[in-house]
């Protein structure tokens, strides 16, 4: 159930009901209270991930905080890492940019020893747009390339809309033509309306 709700919530928001999404999350983690420590780190890590997405940064840190004590506390390596990746986005939105950057890069150089790769698609757009933040532009698109490579290699397709839309405020933001920007943007558009 808690694995269930935890991932519902974020096919809720990809379905563009974030409200919902909110409150599914919110009962994963209620649920996963008399579960085992890798149940609670599950809820945890995908409301860090909710609240992410809903652009909801001391939320994102919270739980990204709560999943790390559990992560620490149990030797859960795979969410000590992820918890790092949405700690430092958090700290990155909240004005701490290169300490959050840093934070992040960590989290993913971690995770990429431990993970699995259909959660990096997600996490090398997050690194974009925090470098788009910190006018980076070059390495955020790198990142992008790199989370283009990892969705043809693995078929991981579902954040491809987002990782076209980051790549055209990237572009725009670097001053590249509006045809190459506009381009980016319509692709997002296209891959958003084939997926539902």
């Amino acid at each position: 159930g808690v694995t269930g709700k935890a991932f519902g919530a974020v096919v809720l928001w990809l379905l563009g009901y974030p409200d919902a999404a909110r409150d599914q999350s919110e009962q994963a983690i209620q649920m996963s209270r008399n579960c085992s420590p890798s149940s609670r780190a599950l809820a945890l890590h995908f409301a860090a991930m909710v609240h992410q997405i809903r652009r909801d940064p001391e939320r994102t840190r919270q739980a990204a905080d709560d999943c790390a004590a559990i992560a620490n506390e149990h030797g859960l390596s795979f969410w000590q890492a992820s918890s790092g990746i949405y700690r430092g986005w958090a700290r990155a939105m909240l004005d701490d940019l290169v300490d959050g950057l840093n934070e992040m890069r960590a989290g993913l150089a971690a995770f990429e020893g431990v993970g699995t790769p259909e959660d990096l698609t997600v996490y090398y757009e997050m690194v974009a747009e925090v470098c788009l933040r910190a006018q980076r532009y070059d390495e955020g698109l790198r990142s992008l390339e790199d989370a283009f490579s990892q969705a043809e290699r693995h078929g991981i397709l579902f954040w491809n809309a987002e990782l076209h839309r980051r790549r055209g405020e990237l572009l725009l933001a670097s001053g590249a033509p509006a045809d190459a920007v506009h381009a980016c943007f319509h692709a997002a558009l296209d891959c958003a309306r084939r997926q539902g």
